[in-house]
């Protein structure tokens, strides 16, 4: 910082919760202060996890995305779905499915609401257990 000429200029710094990140802030004698985005993240994730019934959705979910995305066939079949859903021909570029990341629980949100939108769809292509839940 002094290298830089802000030392004087800091007054916080902001960081994830992680052990390594908060004592290399207090090394540096400047307030640490937690990430709010993080801090609710792992509590979404925490809450998420112990909700077991949607754990078990999160898996059949996660599952059919990951076949779209590792599946070349599939990916084209589904967009091709779309593509007989739309009348109109001035329609938008057909949607993909979106694979949640563990760290960022608003794409579980995002996982599902592309699902859901893409639900009638899935149904045409998929062979399996997308429409009708065990």
């Amino acid at each position: 910082m002094q290298n830089w000429g802000i030392a004087e200029k800091v007054f916080a710094i902001v960081t994830d919760n992680a052990s390594n990140m908060v004592s290399a802030v207090h090394q540096l004698k400047v307030r640490h202060i937690s990430c709010f985005a993080h801090t609710l993240n792992l509590v979404v994730m925490d809450t998420l996890k112990e909700m077991h019934q949607l754990t078990e959705l999160r898996r059949k979910v996660r599952g059919i995305v990951t076949h779209f995305h590792s599946s070349v066939k599939s990916s084209e079949e589904l967009e091709n779905a779309q593509r007989l859903q739309t009348s109109s021909s001035t329609s938008p570029e057909p949607l993909k499915l979106i694979i949640e990341v563990e760290t960022r629980w608003n794409s579980t949100f995002y996982m599902f609401e592309q699902y859901l939108h893409l639900h009638t769809a899935l149904c045409v292509v998929q062979r399996h257990d997308v429409c009708h839940w065990r």
